[in-house]
């Protein structure tokens, strides 16, 4: 038996063995400006049983670093995939004076221009044959794929100060999902709350899909289909609230996503 006294003394001990850790200055990070992030308190004690750590050289040779090159959308290419282009930093990047060269003037005018007809009509009809979604042209495909991007993923955002100001940024199970949102938010889609039956997108004048300065839309969501290895795709049941209709939108590998 346990006294209750012990365990309590044993919860405690761990709290502040955590709040060491966080001190921990051989543990902050200067590349990230940020130090050690303490998730649990209830493996602390096993921290001192580890002795080696295996790793592959992926890490050391792509310091695990995704860069966003180029959008294709329905045959068209926005930004180019030179090996010139550096990867699109992140608003702390930016305040830390961190360029990044991704440029497509050809989407930022394509999304700004609301009278642009440019393209195909793409019309997409229910199985009852009783709902019918029309996409325009390039502008409403466009528009359609950075709203997935912003909300159809497993990205958490947190906030940060850095240098007196307070930034948003995005901790995902991958660089590729935190890449693909960090873009979004570029672009005037800004993913910024997220709970288990709505989500928050704060668009901007540049996204195209307001006329304000800056809106915060809020999508009901009825369902969460999460990525695994053996479906490779992943998937967010929803009602727009531009149209209110019912939609689904799916992300994945390409071999899946036909």
């Amino acid at each position: 038996m346990i006294p209750i006294s012990l365990v309590v003394t044993l919860e405690i001990i761990k709290i502040f063995q955590s709040i060491f850790i966080v001190w921990d200055s051989e543990m902050f990070s200067t590349d990230d400006n940020a130090g050690c992030h303490v998730s649990s308190t209830t493996i602390n004690e096993e921290l001192g049983q580890v002795k080696y750590i295996f790793s592959d050289k992926t890490g050391t040779l792509t310091q695990n670093i995704m860069e966003f090159k180029a959008l294709a959308i329905d045959g068209n290419m926005y930004g180019t995939i030179g090996d010139q282009l550096r990867r699109k930093a992140s608003r702390i990047e930016q305040k830390l004076e961190i360029e990044y060269s991704f440029r497509s003037t050809k989407l930022d005018n394509l999304l700004r221009n609301e009278k642009s007809t440019e393209g195909e009509q793409t019309i997409i009809t229910s199985k009852s044959g009783q709902t019918q979604i029309k996409l325009k042209g390039h502008r409403d495909k466009a528009i359609e794929s950075i709203k997935l991007l912003s909300i159809c993923h497993e990205c958490m955002p947190e906030i940060v100060e850095v240098e007196g100001e307070t930034l948003l940024f995005y901790q995902g199970p991958s660089p590729d999902e935190s890449t693909l949102v960090d873009f979004a938010q570029k672009q005037g889609y800004e993913f910024c709350e997220v709970s288990e039956a709505t989500c928050s997108v704060r668009y901007s004048e540049e996204s195209g899909v307001t006329e304000k300065e800056s809106e915060i839309i809020s999508y009901s969501i009825h369902k969460r289909m999460e990525f695994s290895s053996d479906r490779k795709r992943m998937g967010i049941f929803f009602t727009d609230p531009f149209d209110g209709k019912y939609k689904i939108y799916i992300k994945g590998a390409d071999s899946e996503i036909k």
